[in-house]
């Protein structure tokens, strides 16, 4: 398998002034944005996300652990919007998550756990983690100029998700987080694929790191209505990866225009 290298520009890039950690201001509202650019799949529903992930060239049991979070895409009047979905898991599904996670093992879900998830969706609580915002951009073959698709996480994607997830002021929490899943092929009722990601911390300096392995996305329900011809948005301007590098500001890097 090749080895990632886009994780390690992620963390590069990773790089804008981050808020004083001494410095906590009163938790509002969390606020959501999803793009999508060029040709995507239907992905309105709900959605369980697993992953194995770790440092990248890290290998093995030891450097990587397994991550899980939910996402809730739905589509009103032609816009797209994913809203994640952070921890409250069932009982039995939180137990064989816990248990993988002391393990240090991938997890996969059985129909079971899953149907657990799906049944006490809207009954289990989620986390609140102090997020301000969450970016989201989700992009189909069409938007991923050669270079990008060139690279090995990217190589053959379906469709790329990216969530961009800025935290609140306040200590002990990162500044920010970048997740990015590349779907590779369907599996079951979602899909399977490459993970990418990268954090910057606030102790005891700003310091990038960045992630990478694999995910599989379980759709829950409830199921999509029927719909015809996949998804087409305006032609993507500039390319994917210039795209989620605008994302980021400081380092001396301005905007045009």
């Amino acid at each position: 398998m090749p080895r990632l290298h886009w994780p390690l520009l992620l963390a590069f890039v990773l790089c804008s002034p981050a808020a004083p950690a001494d410095q906590p201001q009163e938790q509002l509202p969390t606020q959501y944005t999803t793009t999508v650019q060029g040709t995507v799949p239907d992905l309105t529903g709900r959605w369980l996300v697993v992953g194995y992930v770790g440092l990248p060239g890290g290998g093995g049991k030891e450097g990587s652990v397994p991550i899980s979070l939910g996402w809730n895409i739905t589509k009103s009047d032609g816009k797209v919007n994913l809203v994640p979905r952070y921890g409250g898991l069932p009982p039995g599904v939180k137990s064989a998550y816990d248990v993988a996670t002391s393990q240090r093992t991938p997890w996969e879900p059985t129909e079971e756990q899953l149907h657990e998830l799906r049944d006490g969706w809207d009954t289990v609580a989620p986390d609140r983690p102090p997020i301000a915002s969450v970016e989201t951009r989700i992009s189909g073959p069409d938007a991923l100029d050669d270079l990008v698709k060139t690279d090995p996480t990217m190589a053959g994607a379906l469709f790329a998700i990216v969530t961009v997830i800025n935290y609140a002021p306040g200590p002990d929490r990162p500044t920010k987080d970048v997740q990015a899943f590349a779907a590779k092929e369907p599996a079951g009722d979602g899909y399977s694929g490459s993970y990418a990601g990268g954090t910057v911390t606030n102790v005891p300096y700003m310091a990038p790191i960045a992630f990478e392995g694999t995910f599989r996305m379980h759709r829950l329900g409830p199921e999509p209505q029927a719909s015809g011809p996949p998804q087409q948005s305006e032609p993507p301007q500039p390319s994917w990866w210039a795209r989620v590098l605008d994302i980021f500001e400081g380092c001396g890097r301005t905007r045009s225009g």
